[in-house]
């Protein structure tokens, strides 16, 4: 049973004891954010919003063109307007190389 499933059931027995524990923990393991943070942080990989890390092996998506990482994606911004340079960029599994 998910989450929000789980909440329901408890909020119709009125078990406030065990809502409390499951948003406690549900808060611990970053399932939920009681308060939205001012910015996207991102430490390691495999962390909430580690997608972005440059460590990432996470492809992504952006204006319906595909990069191979977070990387990726970031050197091709530098070098709008040079398309030459990008499509190296994209071609290239370690963009960071690209010269």
């Amino acid at each position: 049973m998910g989450c929000v499933a789980k909440l329901k059931e408890l909020a119709q027995t009125g078990d406030k004891k065990a809502i409390l524990e499951l948003l406690a923990k549900a808060e611990r393991d970053k399932a939920i954010l009681l308060e939205p943070p001012d910015m996207m942080t991102f430490t390691t990989a495999d962390a909430l919003n580690g997608w972005l890390n440059p460590m990432s092996v996470h492809p992504l998506e952006y204006k319906k063109q595909s990069y191979q990482t977070s990387v990726s994606f970031f050197q091709w911004l530098r070098f709008d307007g040079h398309p030459a340079v990008q499509a190296e960029i994209l071609a290239n599994p370690s963009p960071v190389r690209v010269s």
